[in-house]
């Protein structure tokens, strides 16, 4: 049995579609789960409909080009359009339904409910086009099968009921299994995610139940890059990646793996393989126990959208264990992920991601405590495995607002402008 996950970019339009059916044909004979996330920018436009809903606009016009989008690459799939369009019928009118509701739950609650509907999707497409391809397939719903505590938009799994869930399940079928990454469920039944591209960990956590010995991620890149290819000039592939250095790189950043994906993996040896849905016949990059000792390239991970904030304790007094403790407990309370801190006897600051919908509330609680500052739109740089040169000559020519360096990792924070007007020059 094997695991692969398709992200959006590879069933963006009815030729991925095609093309995922072709890839999973080649491994005849093999069992196959099959984890695919919603089609190319749809959980963009998902998240776009909420934040009109929730600003108490209408957001219909944008439902029914977010619908019709769907339909279209149907209409160039299928023979019988009508067939599908009623499998996929209630799952529409049931994201209406929701959408013109007049009352609404908390932003993170209804998240949960409609952006996940764009896996729906795309899944219920994906098993009928297998289908008419004449290749045996099955739809299963990742709400019966992951188990979370009911954190929504960064639940927590329940490993033991999931791993339950998942063996019973698939001990019942051989064939390719179509299953949705990023949704979950929590104990009342009700929809819950596992957090932004989290696909990528739905993969891992079923290899994890079954034990299968490798998960194959399918992107629009040849591999893991040492850097972006679509930011920097000259990157390089890195064909084999140790469990450390792929959590490393996922948690300051990289795009290319989710940062929870490798924790399930690394505890049963479970290989990763990041390959390109465009180039079969590349190994692309694994992810395993690495064998080999040779020097690790620089690794450059950029993240756009950071807030810089930077706290003192009103009453003047020291920027201890207890005043720390309190800033922690009020970004966790309003879901701000840290990724640099820096503090003084007095003060304390830290960079997060910038979370829209709870920014406002997250500074008014710790203005309450705190005198406070902050600069949005800024850009985090890390460079992992720097070269000493390298970080001199960024040193003396940027205007950075913070700056952390260790034995294999360098990290800056500067404006979006810093950033587009000398950094990037200095490294391409």
């Amino acid at each position: 049995m094997k695991v692969y996950k398709f992200g959006g970019a590879s069933v963006k339009d009815a030729d991925g579609i095609r093309n995922l059916a072709k890839i999973v044909a080649l491994e005849k004979n093999e069992s196959i789960i099959v984890v695919v996330s919603a089609m190319g920018k749809s959980t963009n436009a998902l998240e776009k409909i909420l934040e009109l809903r929730f600003a108490g606009l209408s957001c219909m016009e944008e439902f029914e080009v977010f619908k019709s989008n769907h339909l279209h690459v149907c209409k160039e799939l299928f023979s019988d359009t009508e067939k599908i369009e009623n499998l996929l019928k209630a799952d529409f009118d049931l994201l209406e339904k929701r959408l013109l509701a007049k009352e609404l739950k908390s932003y993170d609650f209804e998240y949960d409910q409609i952006v996940s509907m764009g896996e729906i999707f795309s899944t219920k497409i994906v098993y009928a086009f297998l289908e008419e391809s004449k290749l045996k397939s099955r739809w299963l719903d990742a709400r019966q099968l992951i188990f979370t505590d009911n954190n929504y938009r960064a639940a927590r799994v329940q490993l033991e009921k999931t791993v339950d869930a998942i063996k019973e399940t698939s001990s019942k079928f051989s064939g390719i299994s179509v299953v949705q990454g990023f949704i979950a469920h929590e104990e009342k039944g009700t929809t819950t995610t596992l957090g932004r591209e989290g696909s990528d960990y739905t993969a891992a956590l079923l290899a994890y139940a079954l034990e299968i010995p490798e998960v194959t991620i399918w992107k629009d890149v040849d591999g893991v890059y040492n850097a972006d290819p679509k930011i920097f000039d000259h990157t390089k592939l890195i064909p084999e990646l140790s469990y450390r250095d792929a959590v490393e790189l996922a948690f300051y950043g990289a795009s290319i793996i989710h940062p929870k994906t490798i924790q399930p993996l690394q505890k049963r040896k479970i290989n990763l393989r990041v390959r390109s849905f465009y180039h079969l016949e590349k190994e692309g990059t694994i992810v395993a126990t690495k064998k080999k000792k040779e020097k690790s390239p620089s690794s450059f991970i950029v993240k756009k959208k950071q807030v810089l904030i930077s706290l003192v304790p009103r009453d003047f007094s020291f920027m201890d264990a207890e005043n720390m403790g309190l800033a922690f407990q009020i970004l966790a309370n309003h879901h701000h992920h840290i990724n640099l801190i820096q503090n003084s006897a007095i003060s304390f600051s830290v960079c997060v991601d910038y979370n829209q919908a709870h920014f406002s509330s997250l500074i008014q609680d710790l203005a309450d405590k705190f005198e406070l500052r902050y600069n949005e739109n800024q850009v985090l740089v890390t460079i992992r495995h720097y070269e000493v040169a390298l970080i001199e000559n960024i040193y003396d020519l940027l205007q950075f607002k913070m700056e952390q360096r260790n034995r294999s990792t360098y990290q800056i924070l500067m404006s979006n402008e810093e950033f587009e007007q000398k950094l990037l020059p200095i490294i391409n």
